[in-house]
């Protein structure tokens, strides 16, 4: 072995091992709060639980079941492996915050990343190391390129950048101080205030949106109305709210009028002129299906394991169907570290 392969070697398990502390720690005593392998679930209820007081879904188990089991590998692998620690003490920071999280896109709470949440996975590679995902790096970033779907592609950790001033050099608005935003230009700049011009909603000054922005034309920041108020823009503040007829209302639920299928929540469907609840498991269906179920010759039938043949990614448990030699069939995610 290489004296740089003996030092690799003695270096990831040394992070191995601050792993396996932090991990032992998190599951025991009685206040020992949630492993890592759960993690990912208590996040996805706490989401739910926003979703359904802002209206997005009618309940937080109609959320859940909506957007099925939640399961990090790539993450879990990464912290077996020693390149993320993970701190359930973090958690419970987050869960507040998400509990108490606006409803209103456009204000600052909404919009800026949940600082309770940031130490929940501490990267360990530092800047310039080979990298899978952002989360595996100390600045956060990870430069990894167009890849085929379900491969792995390595990229690099990109350089630390922390509350950059304007005209500082910035790779994402996270890079910049608060009340900045990243550019086209890669520098930080003032966000804009009501009409200006803008490409973006994140370029406006909070509490304001980019209305009327194309790929080819500027539009303009501008406050956008809440449920009951009228809506020029065709746009609401409210996360659950859809602008109908020209006024904000509440997304609909089943039974609810709608024009498209953003007039109605996640779990139901535009037929009719009317919100239709979306077919679940074992129920006709003609398209679409939840509870992690698809839509098998008229019946909402389970998803299906690795190696069965399929036709498309929603009728996989791993969510993929690939080409094979003689067929397509259904295989896992990949997990890249």
């Amino acid at each position: 072995m290489t004296p740089r392969r003996r030092r690799d070697t003695v270096e990831r398990m040394r992070r191995a091992a601050i792993v396996a502390v932090v991990l032992f720690a998190g599951a025991c005593g009685d206040d020992a709060g949630v492993s890592a392998v759960d993690y990912p679930t208590v996040v996805r209820d706490a989401q739910c639980e926003r979703l359904a007081r802002c209206g997005v879904y009618p309940t937080k188990d109609a959320c859940v079941a909506h957007r099925g089991p939640r399961s990090d590998q790539p993450l879990l692998a990464a912290i077996d492996a020693g390149l993320l620690i993970y701190s359930n003490s973090h958690l419970d920071l987050c869960l507040k915050a998400l509990a108490t999280q606006s409803c209103d896109t456009t204000s600052q709470d909404a919009r800026m990343p949940l600082t309770a949440c940031d130490g929940i996975l501490t990267g360990e590679l530092d800047d310039g190391e080979s990298c899978a995902f952002p989360e595996e790096c100390v600045s956060g970033k990870c430069n990894v390129g167009s890849c085929l779907p379900n491969t792995c592609c390595n990229g690099t950790c990109q350089p630390t950048i922390v509350d950059a001033a304007i005209d500082a050099t910035c790779g994402r608005n996270e890079d910049c101080a608060a009340g900045l935003y990243c550019g086209d230009d890669m520098l930080c700049h003032a966000l804009l205030i009501d009409r200006d011009m803008c490409k973006r909603d994140s370029e406006c000054a909070f509490d304001l949106a980019c209305v009327g922005a194309t790929e080819t034309d500027l539009g303009r920041c501008r406050d956008l109305p809440a449920i009951g108020e009228s809506c020029p823009y065709m746009r609401c503040a409210d996360i659950g709210a859809a602008c109908l007829s020209g006024t904000c209302v509440a997304l609909g639920f089943s039974g609810a009028p709608c024009m498209n299928e953003s007039d109605c929540e996640p779990d139901a469907r535009c037929s009719n002129l009317t919100c239709a609840p979306i077919a679940h498991l074992g129920e006709p269906c003609e398209e679409f299906c939840t509870d992690q179920a698809w839509c098998n010759q008229g019946t909402c039938t389970s998803r299906q394991e690795d190696g069965a043949p399929c036709a498309a990614d929603d009728e996989c448990v791993g969510g993929f169907c690939e080409d094979g030699p003689v067929f397509e069939y259904c295989t896992k995610t990949a997990v890249c570290i």
